[in-house]
This record gives structure tokens, C-alpha cells and sequence, in this order.
């Protein structure tokens, strides 16, 4: 008898599904084709047009490099905390527009597909091999409560069923709702982020080397606070996976000012 409740729910379920799909048909979040053959948010086409960084890249901070060189000029000039970072791709448009889907329109079943691309650089990175555990880049609470999610939290929960590795969901805290990065110069990225992360429960990440996830990388701010935070819970190594990677703008030439911009 529950059998054939359940059975007629899902029959319920899928036809309202379908009927919906023939009222409003689902179209691609980046192109506006049509959804066909069980794709969903995003065809494949589009998808499939995403690029991949390849090597020449920074060695410390995945930045694309059109030289031999294993560092980027920012990564020359000055030291960062955590060990290295790696990106799936760009910041562009399309690439842009899916996490943006994810983040601000409720569409989390696109973690799913970014997990997959972030498990591939594992694949091809081996420095990976040596991490021991998965955490993401947290929400302050207040955010997380009017978001109704963490999209960083759910990318890094994929990644974690992908490779096996222990999700740490609680590892990191913020402490402090800072205002959005957006706009900001380096110097106040930094200031902005300064101290706003706790490790609540150091025996969690004590001499453990992590793998920590965000959905975007720009200066690099943010995720040398959560670093910090995390080495000084005596962390044994932090490295950073992001699904994009942001350029970072030149160094000011001498004479010209003395932060990066």
C-alpha cells in the first residue's frame, strides 16, 4: 500500500514536471536555447565551450601565464599564506554567469557539474595527492540564513563524494559580516577580511593539510585570512581550489604609489 503511494506521488511529481516544462520550457541560463535530452540550467554546448586553464601558470596562484616563468610578477613580490591555489578557468562571461546562476539564483544543482570540473585539476594537479581533508570558504551566519545556503559549502560537499576526501563543514567560522570585496582595492581586501574567521574546534584541522574551496579567486584576500586562521589552529598546509580565477592588475610601478591596486 505505501509502495503504490509513493509510486503515485512520483507520478504526481513528474507530471507536474512535465507540465510545467510545456507551459514554461526550462532554457539555458547562458545562451537561451532550449533544454533538451536531461540537460539542465545549462547546455551542453555551453558547457562544453567553457576553457580550462592550462599550463603556463603561476605556480602559486593557478594565474594563466603567457611565459615560461613559475610565477606571476604579484606572486614575485610578495609572499602568500597559503601553499598554492589552483582554478578550474577564468572569470568569464559564461563561467561568470553559471556561478552567478548558482549563487544568487537558487540553481544548486549547477555544484554538482563545478564539483566534477575541480575534481578534474585534482586529477591533473598531484600536489593534491597529498591533501588530507576538504573545507569550504564559510558564510558569515547571517548571510548563510538570508542566502539559504552556502554555495561554496555545497561545491565542496560535491568534491568531497567525488574524491573520497572528509568534508570539514564546520571547520571554519566567520566571525564578523564583512562587506562585500567587490570594488575594493587589495590593501581593503585585506583590511575587510582581517580576523574575520575562527577555527572554533582546532582538534578538527589539527596537522591536517586541506583543500580549501571558494567559487571565485581574485586577490587572493579572503582566502589568506581563512589560511591564516587555519595555520594558526596549527593547520599542517592550506592550499585553495576555485571553480574562477580573476587576474590580478599589475603592481604600481615604483614612484607611483606602493600598494597593489
Amino acid at each position: 500500500m505505501r509502495s503504490g503511494y509513493r509510486f503515485a506521488v512520483l507520478a504526481g511529481k513528474t507530471l507536474f514536471r512535465d507540465l510545467l516544462d510545456f507551459i514554461y520550457p526550462p532554457f539555458c541560463g547562458i545562451c537561451g536555447s532550449r533544454l533538451i535530452g536531461g540537460e539542465k540550467n545549462i547546455c551542453r554546448p555551453c558547457w562544453q565551450s567553457l576553457t580550462v586553464i592550462q599550463a603556463p601558470f603561476c605556480r602559486r596562484c593557478g594565474l594563466p601565464l603567457d611565459s615560461t616563468a613559475s610565477l606571476c610578477r604579484v606572486c614575485r613580490s610578495r609572499q602568500r599564506v597559503f601553499s598554492f591555489a589552483r582554478s578550474w578557468g577564468l572569470f568569464e562571461e559564461r563561467l561568470q554567469r553559471i556561478i552567478h546562476l548558482l549563487k544568487y539564483r537558487q540553481r544548486k544543482s549547477l555544484a554538482g557539474p563545478l564539483a566534477r570540473m575541480l575534481t578534474f585539476i585534482m586529477e591533473q594537479d598531484r600536489r593534491f595527492d597529498a591533501m588530507e581533508a576538504i573545507l569550504p570558504v564559510p558564510l558569515h551566519a547571517r548571510k548563510a540564513r538570508s542566502r539559504g545556503y552556502n554555495q561554496s559549502g555545497l561545491i565542496a560537499l560535491g568534491l568531497a563524494r567525488r574524491t573520497g576526501l572528509p568534508l570539514l563543514k564546520n571547520g571554519l567560522h566567520r566571525i564578523r559580516n564583512t562587506p562585500s570585496q567587490s570594488g575594493l582595492d587589495l590593501d581593503r581586501r585585506a583590511v575587510n577580511v582581517q580576523g574575520a574567521f575562527r577555527v572554533r574546534h582546532p582538534e578538527m584541522i589539527s596537522g591536517k593539510r586541506l583543500i580549501l574551496v571558494d567559487d571565485v579567486l581574485t586577490t587572493g584576500a579572503t582566502v589568506e585570512a581563512c589560511a591564516t586562521a587555519l595555520l594558526e589552529a596549527d593547520a599542517g598546509e592550506v592550499c585553495v581550489l576555485t571553480v574562477a580565477r580573476t587576474p590580478e592588475p599589475e603592481i604600481t610601478p615604483p614612484g607611483r604609489g606602493d600598494t597593489l591596486k
